[in-house]
């Protein structure tokens, strides 16, 4: 005889993927720092955040949403008029002032890149750079980063990624790639 098994049809949500912890731990460091985020704040971001990733290229989807939130945080660093809500505000799709209210600069960003060298050459060195960490950790790649991103005085960027790094020293995802 056999067993018949119940397939669920609801996508699970890996929460504690490490693209989406990285990106957590991230948004967290830039815009949160310090602050107490309820549970359920944080599980909404991180269902957001997944919603962001699981697209077809999941690597892909993780260095441009690195470098949205980046983006963002430079943003918010230099216009003190500017603040960023809750994670369950700031991660919905339909929030005007949220993550996505960024995508027209993004692209326009991404634009410029192709015309002027080394614009926001800053982000992209990080981006990747998570990346290349959350796959596979690496003394290298931490020492990598910080000159890279000192060469090109990004001061704020490198207190940002080495908080981020301690941040997923210490409070490392569940799961592995």
């Amino acid at each position: 005889m056999s067993k018949i098994i119940p397939i669920n049809n609801s996508p699970t949500i890996p929460l504690d993927h490490p693209y989406v912890h990285a990106c957590w731990v991230l948004s967290y460091n830039a815009f949160w720092c310090y602050d107490r985020i309820p549970a359920a704040e944080v599980l909404y971001a991180k269902n957001a955040i997944w919603n962001i990733l699981s697209k077809p290229s999941v690597d892909q989807n993780f260095i441009k949403m690195i470098e949205r939130l980046l983006l963002s945080y430079k943003m918010v660093r230099n216009d003190n008029s500017r603040w960023i809500d809750l994670p369950s505000l700031w991660f919905n799709p339909e929030f005007p002032d949220g993550i996505s209210s960024y995508d027209d600069f993004y692209r326009s960003v991404r634009e410029k890149r192709k015309l002027v060298k080394g614009y926001y050459k800053g982000i992209q060195v990080f981006a990747r750079h998570l990346l290349r960490y959350v796959v596979c950790p690496s003394d290298k790649i931490l020492k990598s980063c910080d000159a890279k991103l000192l060469a090109l005085r990004e001061y704020d960027l490198i207190q940002l990624w080495n908080n981020c790094i301690v941040q997923l020293l210490i409070n490392p995802p569940i799961t592995d790639l």
